[in-house]
């Protein structure tokens, strides 16, 4: 490159779309030339390059709140509104995040490349898009297209931050339009403040909420801190003639993480209402869900149909909570993991996925082995690989199936758990289920797996086959400070960014 090198591409900021500037392999959003990257703005390039992958390929970021699984398209459009995003990235050391720092997108019109690994894990990208492959104790890199049957790449393990968590839904319906709906109970807070708080009350006769023990949640805003500090039993709702409270204080625990395991696995929200599903013959699931939705305070009713049992929860706030604040999805087709559970202590992520495997999960025998296997199935793909990366946070290498049943165009996942030690840390989950198996796993041998192998922070898988595919569309690239990036399935993946920028550089001499 010249000394002298000046490039105009674009970039993001605060506000949108902007030029920015490469002089001599730096990028410059101003005059005064300070760099981008200083200036918390990402580089978006809207040009030329090889190598980079197809838009439905998964990504996993953190915007300060957990674990999000996006596809590079969904990220890309992040990056044009969203400063300081991180991206899951690793190497043989494990698991950690790092700062995205370029995005890039263009027409792409040549052979894609799927990989197809072991495990049944796969990626597309660009025939030349760079991988790294374990080789001697040491990560090397080569072409896709060049990649030989197996070779061997890496799926790290690693745990995310472990904190408490506490829910707070008033903050969480402060800046929404919904808090002019809300009310808020307590008798004492409205007895005991009555004096602070009167000039605030909207109503045309502020003497009726000591009466009722209720007053709007708008109103009494200002004085959150006072509620926080001693009137923290105050439940909410958003019907005063058939009130369905709630608390409006949720802690995230061992419970509450089972209860959020149930509603993915077999749970959905329709007209402001929560449904919870369970097979009417799974006594100890039932009463599981029932005491922890009674410890909450949330009412509901029970409704059999079908051998299935359903509880009914009709409260708009806690379909709110579960839809806007844990971003549950609504039903089966747009399930994920909320951010908070891979925030949580270990123990915590372990109570969430007993939920989630009792709901929707199966120990299994296949072809009538004497090996057990764990299974989940979802046709949630977003769901399916944050299921997947959780399970590598505790060095739980699971393979993935997926298939179109009949009379479905959607297609499905099944995330399959073997291995002695891992089977037993999710089997014993199921609770009095297990019993029925766990002789088998005191008799079972634990072998070497046959398609993977697992070392301190990492584990190997080989490549099976390669396929070209004929492709004209968009192709999406992705540039984190260490080069590398955890894609679908979990598998470490190497950057493309850097290829595209000397692309540029080339195109101007």
């Amino acid at each position: 490159m010249t000394e002298n090198m000046h490039i105009t591409i674009l970039a993001a900021n605060d506000v949108g779309l902007i030029t920015a500037n490469i002089d001599n392999h730096v990028l410059y959003g101003d005059e005064n030339k300070v760099p981008l990257l200083q200036q918390g703005k990402i580089p978006i390039n809207m040009g030329s390059g090889e190598s980079c992958f197809h838009p439905d390929e998964l990504i996993f970021i953190d915007r300060g709140k957990g674990v999000e699984c996006m596809s590079f398209e969904n990220v890309f459009s992040l990056v044009e509104t969203e400063e300081n995003i991180k991206i899951l990235s690793g190497d043989i050391n494990g698991l950690r995040f790092e700062t995205l720092e370029q995005a890039s997108v263009r027409i792409y019109e040549d052979d894609l490349i799927e990989i197809l690994f072991t495990l049944g894990k796969k990626i597309k990208v660009t025939k030349d898009h760079p991988i790294p492959v374990y080789q001697n104790g040491k990560l090397t890199v080569k072409l896709a297209e060049t990649l030989e049957k197996n070779d061997r790449v890496i799926l790290p393990f690693g745990q995310f931050s472990q904190e408490d968590i506490e829910f707070d839904l008033l903050d969480e319906l402060k800046q929404s339009p919904l808090v002019e709906k809300v009310w808020l109970n307590n008798p004492s807070f409205v007895n005991n403040e009555f004096e602070k708080i009167k000039n605030s009350i909207s109503l045309k006769h502020p003497q009726d909420i000591k009466r009722t023990g209720t007053v709007k949640v708008k109103d009494i805003l200002e004085y959150k801190s006072l509620l926080d500090a001693q009137y923290s039993n105050s439940v909410i709702f958003t019907s005063i003639s058939q009130p369905n409270a709630i608390p409006y204080k949720f802690k995230l625990d061992g419970e509450f993480a089972r209860l959020i395991g149930y509603y993915l696995a077999a749970g959905w929200i329709i007209d402001k209402r929560l449904y919870l599903s369970f097979g009417a013959q799974e006594a100890e699931y039932i009463e599981d869900a029932k005491c922890i939705l009674k410890k909450l305070g949330i009412k509901f009713i029970e409704r059999l149909d079908n051998n299935k049992l359903i509880f009914i929860v009709s409260s708009y706030l806690f379909s709110y909570f579960f839809e806007k604040v844990l971003h549950c999805g609504l039903d089966a087709y747009t399930k994920t993991i909320p951010t908070h559970i891979f925030r949580s202590p270990a123990e915590i992520k372990l109570e969430f996925l007993k939920g989630l495997f009792r709901g929707n999960g199966a120990i299994s025998l296949p072809n009538k082995s004497k090996t057990l296997t764990i299974e989940y199935c979802t046709v949630s793909k977003v769901l399916a690989h944050s299921l997947i990366i959780l399970l590598q946070s505790f060095k739980i290498v699971s393979s993935l199936r997926t298939w179109y049943p009949k009379k479905l165009t959607i297609e499905t996942y099944l995330i399959i758990v073997n291995g002695l030690e891992h089977t037993k840390l999710i089997g014993e989950g199921f609770g009095k289920k297990w019993l029925l198996y766990q002789a088998i796993a005191d008799n079972q041998r634990n072998v070497t797996p046959r398609n993977y192998r697992s070392k301190t922070d990492f584990s190997l898988i080989k490549v099976k086959s390669l396929t070209k595919e004929v492709y004209r569309g968009k192709v999406y690239s992705i540039e984190s400070a260490n080069s590398h990036l955890i894609a679908t399935s979990g598998i470490l993946i190497h950057n493309c960014f850097p290829k595209d920028a000397q692309a540029l550089a080339r195109t101007a001499q």
